[in-house]
């Protein structure tokens, strides 16, 4: 597979003078193209060019990322990509920080629910039984418990991927690229949920003043409708927080 993504890489350089980047390394896990792993934790390391994303021809947001951070930032870089498909911000990305806990508009959303089958139970003369409040599971989201593992695996060896590490010098969480969302459309707690995953990282790797960059969907059909909506609305109620 790396054979593959290195001639791929070769020609989209040749021929549509697509970069292979000279500085930026990166560990792709998850829904990538990968020879460690099986299923949906495939892994995969090395130079950044195409190939990084579900195929050996193919590229996510990473590409873009890396090259543009290459061309700002004189220093080695390390990107980490964690990335799984049909996952939503309000289940398999769940913060850790929020098993068992509501934020207020699912409590909202939940309640406004309860009342509304409650009464129309009451008219076909049915029982109904209320939804309850999460309980606390103990247990990470499923793909947090995939990233937390995979960033401490790189973390603990930085070298190993990346050549022109020194250890003397150590590294800095620059920031965290976030790129998601198509799966929460219809979620009204997207704004409140990102900021509890903000906060989370943060303190997580002990980074208060990380940088955090959300790319919003590109589903909207008019331009004045670009920031609206439960997810690119989301996003600005979080910048804004």
């Amino acid at each position: 597979i790396e054979a593959w993504r290195s001639k791929y890489a070769q020609l989209a350089s040749e021929h549509l003078n697509l970069p292979v980047s000279e500085r930026v390394r990166i560990v792709a896990h998850g829904h990538v193209t990968g020879s460690e792993g099986e299923k949906n934790r495939y892994t995969s390391h090395g130079p950044l060019s195409v190939g990084f994303g579900g195929a050996t021809t193919t590229i996510g947001p990473e590409y873009g990322v890396g090259i543009a951070l290459e061309r700002l930032v004189d220093a080695p870089v390390l990107l980490v990509k964690c990335s799984w498909g049909n996952t939503a911000l309000g289940g398999a990305w769940r913060p850790p920080t929020m098993d068992g806990v509501e934020t207020p508009k699912e409590t909202a959303k939940r309640e406004e629910w309860n009342t509304k089958m409650a009464e129309q139970a009451k008219e076909e003369g049915k029982l109904y039984t209320p939804r309850t409040a999460p309980e606390k599971s103990g247990k990470l989201s499923y793909c947090w418990g995939m990233t937390l593992p995979q960033i401490e695996r790189v973390l603990a060896d930085p070298g190993k991927y990346h050549p022109d590490y020194d250890p003397e010098k150590g590294y800095d969480i620059a920031g965290m690229v976030w790129f998601q969302g198509y799966s929460d459309q219809g979620n009204p707690a997207y704004g409140e949920l990102l900021v509890e995953l903000i906060k989370f990282m943060r303190e997580k790797y002990d980074a208060p003043d990380m940088p955090f960059v959300a790319g919003t969907l590109g589903m909207p059909s008019y331009k004045h409708m670009a920031l609206e909506g439960d997810v690119n609305g989301g996003m600005i109620q979080a910048a804004q927080h």
